[in-house]
Protein backbone atom coordinates (compact mmCIF):
# COMPACT_ATOMS: atom_id res chain seq x y z
CA UNK A 1 0.00 0.00 0.00
CA UNK A 2 1.25 3.50 -0.83
CA UNK A 3 2.41 5.92 1.90
CA UNK A 4 -0.28 8.61 1.73
CA UNK A 5 1.38 11.89 2.72
CA UNK A 6 1.17 14.18 -0.29
CA UNK A 7 -2.35 15.40 -1.17
CA UNK A 8 -3.37 14.09 -4.57
CA UNK A 9 -4.89 11.17 -6.44
CA UNK A 10 -3.52 7.67 -5.82
CA UNK A 11 -4.36 4.75 -8.10
CA UNK A 12 -3.92 1.18 -6.96
CA UNK A 13 -4.23 -1.95 -9.07
CA UNK A 14 -5.92 -5.11 -7.73
CA UNK A 15 -5.99 -8.21 -9.89
CA UNK A 16 -8.71 -10.83 -9.48
CA UNK A 17 -7.42 -14.09 -8.03
CA UNK A 18 -9.60 -15.95 -10.50
CA UNK A 19 -10.67 -14.75 -13.96
CA UNK A 20 -14.20 -15.91 -13.14
CA UNK A 21 -14.67 -14.59 -9.61
CA UNK A 22 -16.73 -11.62 -10.85
CA UNK A 23 -19.03 -13.75 -12.98
CA UNK A 24 -22.53 -12.34 -13.33
CA UNK A 25 -25.47 -14.71 -13.34
CA UNK A 26 -28.64 -12.61 -13.28
CA UNK A 27 -31.51 -14.11 -15.23
CA UNK A 28 -32.56 -13.26 -18.76
CA UNK A 29 -36.20 -13.27 -19.86
CA UNK A 30 -37.62 -15.57 -22.52
CA UNK A 31 -41.10 -15.19 -24.01
CA UNK A 32 -42.76 -17.99 -25.95
CA UNK A 33 -45.62 -17.18 -28.31
CA UNK A 34 -46.91 -16.83 -31.85
CA UNK A 35 -45.50 -14.17 -34.19
CA UNK A 36 -46.08 -13.01 -37.75
CA UNK A 37 -42.58 -13.98 -38.87
CA UNK A 38 -39.21 -15.14 -37.62
CA UNK A 39 -37.32 -18.38 -37.23
CA UNK A 40 -39.56 -20.90 -35.45
CA UNK A 41 -38.68 -23.02 -32.43
CA UNK A 42 -35.38 -21.26 -31.77
CA UNK A 43 -34.42 -18.97 -28.89
CA UNK A 44 -33.55 -15.72 -30.69
CA UNK A 45 -32.04 -12.86 -28.71
CA UNK A 46 -33.55 -9.37 -29.01
CA UNK A 47 -31.69 -6.45 -27.45
CA UNK A 48 -34.29 -3.77 -28.10
CA UNK A 49 -37.85 -3.26 -29.25
CA UNK A 50 -36.73 -2.35 -32.78
CA UNK A 51 -34.66 -5.52 -32.85
CA UNK A 52 -37.81 -7.54 -32.06
CA UNK A 53 -39.79 -5.70 -34.75
CA UNK A 54 -37.25 -6.56 -37.42
CA UNK A 55 -36.99 -10.20 -36.41
CA UNK A 56 -40.60 -11.04 -35.48
CA UNK A 57 -42.85 -8.39 -36.99
CA UNK A 58 -43.81 -6.20 -34.03
CA UNK A 59 -47.53 -5.70 -33.52
CA UNK A 60 -48.45 -7.22 -36.88
CA UNK A 61 -51.40 -9.59 -36.74
CA UNK A 62 -50.36 -13.22 -37.06
CA UNK A 63 -51.68 -14.65 -40.37
CA UNK A 64 -52.84 -18.24 -40.67
CA UNK A 65 -54.19 -20.55 -43.31
CA UNK A 66 -56.43 -23.28 -41.91
CA UNK A 67 -57.68 -25.68 -44.59
CA UNK A 68 -58.06 -22.91 -47.12
CA UNK A 69 -59.56 -20.44 -44.66
CA UNK A 70 -57.25 -17.49 -44.17
CA UNK A 71 -57.35 -15.06 -41.29
CA UNK A 72 -55.27 -13.41 -38.59
CA UNK A 73 -55.01 -13.58 -34.82
CA UNK A 74 -53.76 -11.07 -32.26
CA UNK A 75 -50.76 -12.28 -30.28
CA UNK A 76 -49.87 -10.89 -26.86
CA UNK A 77 -46.21 -11.77 -27.45
CA UNK A 78 -45.23 -8.32 -28.79
CA UNK A 79 -47.07 -6.63 -25.91
CA UNK A 80 -45.05 -8.72 -23.44
CA UNK A 81 -41.80 -7.74 -25.16
CA UNK A 82 -42.83 -4.07 -25.25
CA UNK A 83 -43.81 -4.08 -21.56
CA UNK A 84 -40.56 -5.83 -20.68
CA UNK A 85 -38.43 -3.08 -22.20
CA UNK A 86 -40.73 -0.36 -20.83
CA UNK A 87 -40.17 -1.64 -17.28
CA UNK A 88 -36.40 -1.76 -17.36
CA UNK A 89 -35.69 -5.07 -19.06
CA UNK A 90 -32.54 -5.23 -21.13
CA UNK A 91 -31.96 -8.24 -23.34
CA UNK A 92 -34.39 -11.14 -23.81
CA UNK A 93 -35.00 -14.20 -25.92
CA UNK A 94 -38.06 -14.93 -28.03
CA UNK A 95 -39.26 -18.36 -29.15
CA UNK A 96 -41.72 -18.29 -32.05
CA UNK A 97 -44.03 -21.32 -32.04
CA UNK A 98 -45.97 -22.83 -34.93
CA UNK A 99 -48.68 -25.50 -34.97
CA UNK A 100 -47.20 -28.96 -34.65
CA UNK A 101 -48.69 -30.06 -38.00
CA UNK A 102 -46.99 -27.18 -39.86
CA UNK A 103 -43.47 -27.61 -41.18
CA UNK A 104 -41.31 -25.30 -39.13
CA UNK A 105 -38.61 -24.92 -41.76
CA UNK A 106 -38.43 -24.72 -45.51
CA UNK A 107 -41.83 -23.14 -45.92
CA UNK A 108 -40.32 -20.56 -48.26
CA UNK A 109 -39.54 -22.24 -51.57
CA UNK A 110 -35.94 -22.26 -52.71
CA UNK A 111 -35.25 -19.63 -55.37
CA UNK A 112 -32.77 -20.08 -58.22
CA UNK A 113 -30.77 -16.86 -58.34
CA UNK A 114 -27.95 -18.17 -60.54
CA UNK A 115 -30.01 -18.79 -63.70
CA UNK A 116 -27.12 -20.48 -65.52
CA UNK A 117 -27.23 -23.69 -67.46
CA UNK A 118 -24.51 -25.32 -65.39
CA UNK A 119 -26.46 -25.11 -62.12
CA UNK A 120 -27.24 -22.86 -59.22
CA UNK A 121 -24.61 -20.83 -57.41
CA UNK A 122 -26.66 -20.87 -54.22
CA UNK A 123 -30.21 -20.79 -52.88
CA UNK A 124 -31.87 -18.08 -50.81
CA UNK A 125 -34.79 -18.62 -48.47
CA UNK A 126 -36.60 -16.36 -46.05
CA UNK A 127 -35.79 -16.60 -42.37
CA UNK A 128 -38.92 -18.24 -40.98
CA UNK A 129 -42.19 -19.51 -42.32
CA UNK A 130 -45.04 -17.41 -43.64
CA UNK A 131 -46.29 -15.60 -46.72
CA UNK A 132 -44.39 -12.51 -45.57
CA UNK A 133 -41.40 -14.07 -47.36
CA UNK A 134 -43.18 -13.57 -50.70
CA UNK A 135 -42.56 -9.84 -50.24
CA UNK A 136 -38.78 -10.32 -50.24
CA UNK A 137 -36.54 -9.66 -53.25
CA UNK A 138 -32.77 -9.83 -53.59
CA UNK A 139 -30.65 -7.75 -55.94
CA UNK A 140 -27.19 -9.00 -56.95
CA UNK A 141 -24.85 -6.36 -58.35
CA UNK A 142 -21.34 -6.82 -59.73
CA UNK A 143 -18.61 -4.86 -57.97
CA UNK A 144 -15.51 -6.23 -59.69
CA UNK A 145 -14.13 -9.14 -61.68
CA UNK A 146 -10.89 -10.91 -60.79
CA UNK A 147 -8.84 -12.84 -63.34
CA UNK A 148 -9.35 -13.28 -67.06
CA UNK A 149 -12.11 -15.07 -68.92
CA UNK A 150 -13.07 -17.83 -68.95
CA UNK A 151 -11.59 -18.27 -65.45
CA UNK A 152 -12.56 -14.88 -64.02
CA UNK A 153 -14.48 -14.75 -60.72
CA UNK A 154 -17.07 -12.25 -59.56
CA UNK A 155 -16.99 -9.89 -56.57
CA UNK A 156 -20.56 -8.79 -55.90
CA UNK A 157 -23.03 -7.27 -53.45
CA UNK A 158 -26.46 -8.47 -52.32
CA UNK A 159 -29.26 -6.06 -51.42
CA UNK A 160 -32.37 -7.30 -49.59
CA UNK A 161 -35.68 -5.62 -50.43
CA UNK A 162 -38.89 -6.00 -48.41
CA UNK A 163 -42.03 -4.64 -50.07
CA UNK A 164 -39.76 -2.86 -52.51
CA UNK A 165 -37.74 -1.02 -49.86
CA UNK A 166 -34.05 -1.77 -49.43
CA UNK A 167 -33.48 -2.93 -45.84
CA UNK A 168 -30.03 -4.53 -46.02
CA UNK A 169 -26.93 -4.45 -48.21
CA UNK A 170 -23.95 -6.81 -48.04
CA UNK A 171 -20.89 -5.82 -50.08
CA UNK A 172 -17.55 -7.32 -51.07
CA UNK A 173 -18.91 -10.85 -51.42
CA UNK A 174 -17.63 -13.79 -53.41
CA UNK A 175 -18.21 -17.49 -53.69
CA UNK A 176 -15.01 -18.00 -51.72
CA UNK A 177 -11.31 -18.06 -52.46
CA UNK A 178 -10.83 -14.40 -53.44
CA UNK A 179 -8.51 -12.70 -50.99
CA UNK A 180 -10.04 -9.72 -49.18
CA UNK A 181 -13.67 -10.75 -49.84
CA UNK A 182 -16.29 -12.44 -47.70
CA UNK A 183 -17.82 -15.80 -48.65
CA UNK A 184 -21.49 -15.14 -49.31
CA UNK A 185 -22.86 -17.81 -46.95
CA UNK A 186 -20.57 -16.82 -44.09
CA UNK A 187 -21.51 -13.15 -44.46
CA UNK A 188 -25.29 -13.48 -44.77
CA UNK A 189 -25.71 -16.37 -42.30
CA UNK A 190 -23.62 -14.86 -39.51
CA UNK A 191 -25.61 -15.00 -36.27
CA UNK A 192 -24.63 -11.45 -35.28
CA UNK A 193 -23.84 -9.42 -38.39
CA UNK A 194 -25.76 -11.50 -40.95
CA UNK A 195 -29.11 -10.92 -42.62
CA UNK A 196 -32.26 -10.73 -40.56
CA UNK A 197 -34.45 -11.63 -43.51
CA UNK A 198 -32.75 -14.31 -45.64
CA UNK A 199 -30.43 -17.31 -45.38
CA UNK A 200 -28.05 -18.69 -48.00
CA UNK A 201 -28.08 -22.46 -48.53
CA UNK A 202 -26.85 -25.00 -51.09
CA UNK A 203 -23.79 -22.96 -51.98
CA UNK A 204 -21.76 -24.16 -54.99
CA UNK A 205 -18.40 -22.42 -54.70
CA UNK A 206 -17.43 -23.27 -58.28
CA UNK A 207 -20.17 -21.05 -59.74
CA UNK A 208 -20.84 -17.32 -59.64
CA UNK A 209 -24.39 -15.96 -59.33
CA UNK A 210 -26.13 -14.13 -62.14
CA UNK A 211 -26.57 -10.42 -61.46
CA UNK A 212 -30.02 -8.87 -61.32
CA UNK A 213 -33.14 -8.99 -59.17
CA UNK A 214 -34.80 -12.22 -58.00
CA UNK A 215 -38.07 -12.73 -56.16
CA UNK A 216 -38.85 -15.18 -53.36
CA UNK A 217 -42.17 -17.00 -53.46
CA UNK A 218 -43.91 -20.08 -52.17
CA UNK A 219 -44.20 -18.93 -48.57
CA UNK A 220 -47.02 -20.52 -46.60
CA UNK A 221 -48.67 -19.27 -43.44
CA UNK A 222 -49.04 -21.81 -40.62
CA UNK A 223 -52.32 -23.39 -39.63
CA UNK A 224 -54.49 -21.86 -36.92
CA UNK A 225 -52.52 -22.01 -33.65
CA UNK A 226 -53.76 -23.95 -30.63
CA UNK A 227 -52.96 -23.57 -26.94
CA UNK A 228 -50.90 -26.76 -26.94
CA UNK A 229 -48.56 -25.27 -29.55
CA UNK A 230 -47.25 -22.90 -26.87
CA UNK A 231 -45.99 -25.78 -24.72
CA UNK A 232 -44.89 -28.18 -27.45
CA UNK A 233 -41.64 -30.04 -26.87
CA UNK A 234 -40.03 -28.03 -29.68
CA UNK A 235 -40.85 -24.79 -27.84
CA UNK A 236 -39.68 -25.92 -24.41
CA UNK A 237 -36.55 -27.49 -25.88
CA UNK A 238 -35.68 -24.13 -27.43
CA UNK A 239 -35.90 -22.45 -24.02
CA UNK A 240 -33.53 -24.96 -22.47
CA UNK A 241 -30.82 -24.04 -24.98
CA UNK A 242 -30.43 -20.59 -23.38
CA UNK A 243 -27.30 -20.41 -21.26
CA UNK A 244 -27.71 -19.24 -17.69
CA UNK A 245 -30.77 -18.53 -15.51
CA UNK A 246 -34.02 -17.83 -17.36
CA UNK A 247 -37.34 -16.18 -16.50
CA UNK A 248 -39.80 -17.78 -18.92
CA UNK A 249 -43.38 -16.85 -19.76
CA UNK A 250 -45.81 -18.36 -22.29
CA UNK A 251 -47.81 -15.63 -24.03
CA UNK A 252 -51.49 -16.14 -24.94
CA UNK A 253 -53.18 -15.03 -28.14
CA UNK A 254 -56.69 -14.29 -29.41
CA UNK A 255 -58.14 -17.07 -31.53
CA UNK A 256 -60.17 -16.86 -34.70
CA UNK A 257 -63.44 -16.70 -32.71
CA UNK A 258 -62.21 -13.74 -30.67
CA UNK A 259 -61.59 -15.62 -27.42
CA UNK A 260 -58.29 -15.57 -25.55
CA UNK A 261 -56.28 -18.78 -25.88
CA UNK A 262 -54.25 -19.36 -22.69
CA UNK A 263 -51.28 -21.74 -22.43
CA UNK A 264 -51.87 -24.92 -20.41
CA UNK A 265 -50.18 -24.56 -17.04
CA UNK A 266 -48.67 -28.04 -17.13
CA UNK A 267 -45.79 -26.74 -19.28
CA UNK A 268 -43.52 -26.43 -16.23
CA UNK A 269 -42.88 -30.18 -16.47
CA UNK A 270 -40.89 -29.53 -19.63
CA UNK A 271 -38.19 -27.66 -17.67
CA UNK A 272 -37.73 -29.66 -14.48
CA UNK A 273 -35.07 -32.33 -14.30
CA UNK A 274 -31.92 -31.28 -16.12
CA UNK A 275 -32.50 -27.55 -15.61
CA UNK A 276 -33.05 -26.07 -12.17
CA UNK A 277 -32.46 -22.42 -13.11
CA UNK A 278 -35.65 -21.64 -15.07
CA UNK A 279 -38.52 -19.85 -13.35
CA UNK A 280 -41.89 -19.70 -15.10
CA UNK A 281 -44.21 -16.73 -14.69
CA UNK A 282 -47.86 -17.64 -15.25
CA UNK A 283 -50.63 -15.17 -16.04
CA UNK A 284 -54.01 -15.44 -14.44
CA UNK A 285 -56.88 -15.59 -16.92
CA UNK A 286 -58.32 -12.35 -18.36
CA UNK A 287 -61.65 -11.05 -17.13
CA UNK A 288 -63.37 -12.33 -20.28
CA UNK A 289 -62.66 -15.93 -19.22
CA UNK A 290 -63.58 -15.54 -15.55
CA UNK A 291 -66.96 -16.34 -14.05
CA UNK A 292 -65.87 -15.91 -10.45
CA UNK A 293 -62.53 -14.05 -10.51
CA UNK A 294 -61.15 -15.20 -7.17
CA UNK A 295 -62.35 -18.80 -7.36
CA UNK A 296 -61.26 -19.21 -10.99
CA UNK A 297 -57.76 -17.87 -10.33
CA UNK A 298 -57.39 -20.13 -7.28
CA UNK A 299 -58.49 -23.07 -9.40
CA UNK A 300 -55.85 -22.29 -12.03
CA UNK A 301 -53.20 -21.82 -9.37
CA UNK A 302 -54.08 -25.22 -7.91
CA UNK A 303 -53.21 -26.80 -11.26
CA UNK A 304 -49.64 -25.59 -10.76
CA UNK A 305 -49.46 -27.51 -7.50
CA UNK A 306 -48.23 -26.38 -4.11
CA UNK A 307 -44.66 -27.68 -4.04
CA UNK A 308 -42.92 -25.91 -6.93
CA UNK A 309 -40.67 -22.95 -6.13
CA UNK A 310 -39.76 -22.53 -9.82
CA UNK A 311 -43.09 -21.06 -10.89
CA UNK A 312 -45.26 -18.13 -9.83
CA UNK A 313 -48.67 -16.82 -10.89
CA UNK A 314 -49.72 -13.17 -11.27
CA UNK A 315 -53.17 -11.62 -11.56
CA UNK A 316 -55.06 -9.60 -12.78
CA UNK A 317 -54.22 -8.41 -16.30
CA UNK A 318 -53.00 -4.83 -16.56
CA UNK A 319 -54.40 -1.98 -18.63
CA UNK A 320 -51.78 -0.08 -20.63
CA UNK A 321 -51.73 2.48 -23.44
CA UNK A 322 -51.99 0.56 -26.69
CA UNK A 323 -48.65 1.11 -28.46
CA UNK A 324 -50.20 -0.19 -31.68
CA UNK A 325 -53.12 2.28 -31.62
CA UNK A 326 -52.49 5.89 -30.64
CA UNK A 327 -54.88 7.11 -27.96
CA UNK A 328 -56.27 3.67 -27.16
CA UNK A 329 -55.78 1.29 -24.24
CA UNK A 330 -55.49 -2.49 -24.09
CA UNK A 331 -55.58 -5.17 -21.38
CA UNK A 332 -52.48 -7.36 -21.53
CA UNK A 333 -51.07 -10.26 -19.50
CA UNK A 334 -48.81 -9.02 -16.69
CA UNK A 335 -45.92 -11.47 -17.12
CA UNK A 336 -44.01 -9.30 -19.61
CA UNK A 337 -44.09 -6.31 -17.26
CA UNK A 338 -43.31 -8.50 -14.23
CA UNK A 339 -40.21 -9.90 -15.95
CA UNK A 340 -39.13 -6.33 -16.78
CA UNK A 341 -39.57 -5.25 -13.16
CA UNK A 342 -37.50 -8.26 -12.03
CA UNK A 343 -34.74 -7.28 -14.45
CA UNK A 344 -34.84 -3.69 -13.21
CA UNK A 345 -34.63 -4.68 -9.53
CA UNK A 346 -31.85 -7.18 -10.30
CA UNK A 347 -29.72 -4.29 -11.55
CA UNK A 348 -30.67 -1.66 -8.97
CA UNK A 349 -30.94 -3.78 -5.81
CA UNK A 350 -30.04 -7.39 -6.55
CA UNK A 351 -31.85 -10.68 -7.14
CA UNK A 352 -32.26 -11.06 -3.37
CA UNK A 353 -34.69 -8.12 -3.24
CA UNK A 354 -38.25 -9.40 -3.59
CA UNK A 355 -39.75 -7.98 -6.82
CA UNK A 356 -42.80 -6.55 -5.06
CA UNK A 357 -43.96 -3.47 -3.21
CA UNK A 358 -43.52 0.21 -4.08
CA UNK A 359 -40.20 -0.31 -5.94
CA UNK A 360 -41.97 -2.88 -8.13
CA UNK A 361 -44.21 -0.37 -9.88
CA UNK A 362 -45.23 -1.21 -13.44
CA UNK A 363 -44.19 1.80 -15.49
CA UNK A 364 -46.60 1.45 -18.40
CA UNK A 365 -49.68 0.31 -16.42
CA UNK A 366 -52.63 2.70 -16.16
CA UNK A 367 -54.74 0.39 -13.99
CA UNK A 368 -55.67 -3.25 -13.57
CA UNK A 369 -58.41 -5.08 -15.43
CA UNK A 370 -59.94 -6.30 -12.14
CA UNK A 371 -59.79 -4.85 -8.65
CA UNK A 372 -59.87 -7.40 -5.85
CA UNK A 373 -61.16 -6.48 -2.40
CA UNK A 374 -58.69 -6.59 0.49
CA UNK A 375 -60.35 -9.79 1.73
CA UNK A 376 -60.00 -11.42 -1.69
CA UNK A 377 -56.42 -10.28 -1.98
CA UNK A 378 -55.66 -11.74 1.44
CA UNK A 379 -57.02 -15.14 0.42
CA UNK A 380 -55.18 -15.06 -2.92
CA UNK A 381 -51.89 -14.16 -1.23
CA UNK A 382 -52.43 -16.90 1.38
CA UNK A 383 -52.69 -19.34 -1.53
CA UNK A 384 -49.51 -17.96 -3.13
CA UNK A 385 -51.18 -15.98 -5.91
CA UNK A 386 -49.43 -12.66 -6.51
CA UNK A 387 -51.85 -9.78 -6.90
CA UNK A 388 -51.16 -6.61 -8.88
CA UNK A 389 -52.98 -3.51 -7.66
CA UNK A 390 -52.68 0.29 -7.46
CA UNK A 391 -50.68 1.60 -4.51
CA UNK A 392 -51.21 5.19 -3.40
CA UNK A 393 -48.19 7.28 -4.29
CA UNK A 394 -46.48 4.51 -6.27
CA UNK A 395 -48.82 3.58 -9.13
CA UNK A 396 -49.76 0.07 -10.18
CA UNK A 397 -47.46 -2.27 -8.25
CA UNK A 398 -46.76 -5.96 -7.87
CA UNK A 399 -47.97 -6.75 -4.36
CA UNK A 400 -46.92 -10.37 -4.05
CA UNK A 401 -43.60 -12.17 -4.11
CA UNK A 402 -44.46 -15.83 -3.65
CA UNK A 403 -43.71 -18.91 -5.69
CA UNK A 404 -46.09 -21.86 -5.87
CA UNK A 405 -44.36 -23.62 -2.97
CA UNK A 406 -46.34 -23.25 0.25
CA UNK A 407 -43.56 -23.90 2.78
CA UNK A 408 -39.87 -23.23 3.34
CA UNK A 409 -37.82 -20.13 2.65
CA UNK A 410 -38.06 -20.75 -1.10
CA UNK A 411 -41.81 -20.21 -1.01
CA UNK A 412 -40.72 -16.67 -1.78
CA UNK A 413 -39.37 -15.82 -5.24
CA UNK A 414 -36.34 -13.84 -4.01
CA UNK A 415 -34.70 -16.65 -1.97
CA UNK A 416 -35.26 -19.11 -4.83
CA UNK A 417 -33.69 -16.70 -7.33
CA UNK A 418 -30.86 -15.95 -4.88
CA UNK A 419 -30.04 -19.65 -4.76
CA UNK A 420 -30.12 -19.85 -8.55
CA UNK A 421 -27.85 -16.80 -8.77
CA UNK A 422 -25.35 -18.24 -6.30
CA UNK A 423 -25.31 -21.66 -7.97
CA UNK A 424 -24.80 -20.24 -11.45
CA UNK A 425 -22.12 -17.77 -10.36
CA UNK A 426 -20.25 -20.51 -8.52
CA UNK A 427 -20.51 -22.81 -11.50
CA UNK A 428 -18.93 -20.23 -13.77
CA UNK A 429 -16.35 -19.03 -11.27
CA UNK A 430 -15.04 -22.49 -10.37
CA UNK A 431 -14.70 -23.79 -13.92
CA UNK A 432 -10.95 -23.12 -13.69
CA UNK A 433 -10.66 -26.06 -11.27
CA UNK A 434 -11.49 -28.72 -13.84
CA UNK A 435 -8.39 -30.92 -14.40
CA UNK A 436 -6.32 -29.00 -11.85
CA UNK A 437 -4.25 -31.04 -9.41
CA UNK A 438 -6.54 -32.09 -6.58
CA UNK A 439 -4.63 -30.96 -3.49
CA UNK A 440 -4.65 -28.32 -0.78
CA UNK A 441 -3.65 -25.58 -3.24
CA UNK A 442 -6.79 -26.21 -5.30
CA UNK A 443 -8.96 -26.40 -2.18
CA UNK A 444 -7.62 -23.06 -1.00
CA UNK A 445 -8.31 -21.47 -4.41
CA UNK A 446 -11.86 -22.81 -4.40
CA UNK A 447 -12.52 -21.51 -0.89
CA UNK A 448 -11.16 -18.11 -1.84
CA UNK A 449 -13.32 -18.02 -4.97
CA UNK A 450 -16.48 -18.96 -3.07
CA UNK A 451 -15.78 -16.39 -0.36
CA UNK A 452 -15.18 -13.67 -2.98
CA UNK A 453 -18.67 -14.38 -4.33
CA UNK A 454 -20.63 -14.86 -1.12
CA UNK A 455 -19.13 -12.05 0.94
CA UNK A 456 -20.31 -9.22 -1.39
CA UNK A 457 -23.78 -10.79 -1.48
CA UNK A 458 -23.91 -10.68 2.33
CA UNK A 459 -22.55 -7.11 2.41
CA UNK A 460 -25.34 -6.02 0.06
CA UNK A 461 -28.01 -7.62 2.23
CA UNK A 462 -28.55 -10.76 0.19
CA UNK A 463 -27.79 -13.07 3.13
CA UNK A 464 -28.79 -12.60 6.77
CA UNK A 465 -26.43 -12.39 9.71
CA UNK A 466 -24.49 -9.74 11.59
CA UNK A 467 -21.23 -11.20 10.34
CA UNK A 468 -20.01 -13.19 7.36
CA UNK A 469 -19.63 -16.24 9.61
CA UNK A 470 -23.35 -16.07 10.40
CA UNK A 471 -24.27 -15.52 6.75
CA UNK A 472 -22.44 -18.44 5.13
CA UNK A 473 -19.79 -21.10 5.48
CA UNK A 474 -17.44 -22.67 2.94
CA UNK A 475 -15.78 -26.03 3.51
CA UNK A 476 -13.25 -27.50 1.09
CA UNK A 477 -10.52 -29.46 2.84
CA UNK A 478 -9.27 -32.94 3.61
CA UNK A 479 -12.28 -33.69 5.84
CA UNK A 480 -14.52 -34.02 2.79
CA UNK A 481 -11.88 -34.58 0.11
CA UNK A 482 -10.74 -37.96 1.38
CA UNK A 483 -8.26 -40.14 -0.54
CA UNK A 484 -11.20 -42.15 -1.89
CA UNK A 485 -12.88 -38.97 -3.19
CA UNK A 486 -9.65 -37.75 -4.79
CA UNK A 487 -9.02 -41.11 -6.44
CA UNK A 488 -12.49 -41.00 -7.98
CA UNK A 489 -11.56 -37.76 -9.76
CA UNK A 490 -13.75 -35.51 -7.61
CA UNK A 491 -13.11 -32.38 -5.62
CA UNK A 492 -15.88 -31.50 -3.18
CA UNK A 493 -16.87 -28.22 -1.59
CA UNK A 494 -19.71 -27.69 0.86
CA UNK A 495 -21.40 -24.30 1.16
CA UNK A 496 -24.17 -23.16 3.48
CA UNK A 497 -26.03 -19.86 3.10
CA UNK A 498 -28.52 -18.07 5.35
CA UNK A 499 -31.21 -16.83 3.00
CA UNK A 500 -33.26 -13.73 3.73
CA UNK A 501 -37.01 -13.71 4.39
CA UNK A 502 -38.86 -10.68 2.99
CA UNK A 503 -40.83 -8.44 5.35
CA UNK A 504 -44.13 -9.34 3.75
CA UNK A 505 -46.28 -7.82 6.49
CA UNK A 506 -45.41 -4.64 8.34
CA UNK A 507 -47.25 -4.67 11.70
CA UNK A 508 -47.49 -1.36 13.55
CA UNK A 509 -49.13 -1.28 16.98
CA UNK A 510 -50.31 2.12 18.22
CA UNK A 511 -50.97 2.55 21.93
CA UNK A 512 -52.16 5.32 24.22
CA UNK A 513 -49.29 6.92 26.10
CA UNK A 514 -50.16 8.89 29.23
CA UNK A 515 -47.76 9.90 32.03
CA UNK A 516 -45.42 6.96 31.63
CA UNK A 517 -48.12 4.30 31.23
CA UNK A 518 -49.54 2.93 28.00
CA UNK A 519 -52.17 0.53 26.75
CA UNK A 520 -52.88 -0.84 23.26
CA UNK A 521 -55.36 1.02 21.12
CA UNK A 522 -54.91 -0.03 17.49
CA UNK A 523 -52.88 -2.31 15.27
CA UNK A 524 -52.00 -1.46 11.66
CA UNK A 525 -50.88 -4.04 9.12
CA UNK A 526 -49.53 -3.02 5.72
CA UNK A 527 -48.46 -5.24 2.86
Amino acid sequence: MADYRRPGVYIEEKLATSPFESANATAVACFIGVASKGEPFAAIRCDSWSDFVQKFGGFDLVPFDNAGTTGAVLSYLPYAVYSYFQNGGRGLYVVRVLPVAESARGDISEVDIAAVTTGNAFTIQANGAGEWGDNVDVVIEQQASVGTAPNSRLIFSIAVLVNGARVETFSNLSMGGIEGTRPVAAALNDSIAGSRYITVTNQNSTLDPKTGQSHLDGGADPALPASTDLISSDATDAVTTIEGPVIAAFQPFIGANGSVIMPPVQAISGFTGERSDIICLWDGDPASLLTSPKADVLSKAAQLGTSDSYSAIYTPWIVTPDPARAGGTISVPPSGAVAGVMSRIDVTQGVWRTPAGAPASITNALSTELKYSETDQGELNYNNVNVIRPLIGAGVCIMGGRSRKLWGVDRYIAPRRTLIFIKETLRRATSFAVFENNDSHLWSALRQTANSILNPIWEQGGLKGTSANEAFFVRCDSSINTPQVIQSGEVRMEIGVALQYPAEFVVIRISQYDSGSSFAVEGIVTG
